[in-house]
């Protein structure tokens, strides 16, 4: 097996390990197949479930990349403090993207007549209990995860096997906008408006940390809606 060879399969191990339990419970969930009311009672166990799942995954991705002589410089990872803002910033220009595809699909869905249901669903394990330091772990630890795996490392592999920067993003963003589809489809639009300022970013600048904190601002706020929102319809 030659290197490029083994390159591929490490890949397609770690994005299957990354993305595919989660897609198939996304999928479900969006079918009805399964049920995502979770209770306050039972919250923070699933929270912190998916914690140790996804620092296990993060350990899988760091020993491929050691394996194949590469250090966080291969996937742009290093810290500024600058990155906090630039984050930030991002963040807030993701969001208002994001803000006016939904405006988009929902105007034009109105002049054509069709009813859209454009609140986003199965989001009660965010949505549910309190605010706490371990659903921030949360966010912070899922950041990691998804910019780390499914954009730097899958853009910067996707580039080097084809030579197609756009094939590489296009890619991404739809394979991480996939796993999202229990929220429904207007959200699964929303989302990858946010995914592709993300990515834009990403392959502009190399480097991954300010999109981390973008992502880790943007989970945050969501949650802060919801929990309003909720409030609100009572």
């Amino acid at each position: 097996m030659s290197e490029k060879q083994e390159k591929i399969m490490e890949l397609v191990l770690v994005i299957s390990l990354a993305v595919l339990p989660s897609l198939f419970s996304a999928l479900f969930a969006y079918l009805g197949l399964v049920d995502m009311n979770y209770s306050s009672s039972n919250i923070h166990a699933i929270h912190i479930l998916q914690i140790i799942n996804q620092i296990i995954i993060l350990a899988v991705f760091f020993y491929v990349l050691y394996r194949q002589g590469r250090g966080p410089e291969y996937i742009g990872l290093s810290f500024s403090w600058k990155d906090i803002f630039t984050g930030l910033a991002l963040a807030v220009i993701a969001y208002i993207a994001a803000f006016f595809a939904g405006f988009m699909i929902i105007f034009y869905s109105a002049l054509l007549g069709f009813e859209l249901n454009v609140e986003p669903q199965n989001i009660e394990m965010f949505s549910t209990g309190p605010l706490s330091i371990l659903l921030l772990i949360l966010f912070i630890v899922n950041s990691f995860y998804e910019e780390l795996i499914v954009r730097a490392y899958f853009i910067n592999e996707m580039e080097s096997f084809t030579n197609n920067t756009a094939l590489a993003v296009s890619l991404c963003v739809i394979i991480q906008t996939s796993y999202h589809i229990y929220q429904g489809i207007i959200s699964l639009f929303v989302i990858a408006t946010l995914f592709t300022v993300f990515s834009l970013y990403y392959i502009k600048k190399r480097r991954i940390m300010p999109v981390i904190f973008a992502h880790t601002y943007y989970n945050i706020l969501s949650a802060v809606l919801s929990r309003i929102l909720k409030d609100y319809l009572g």
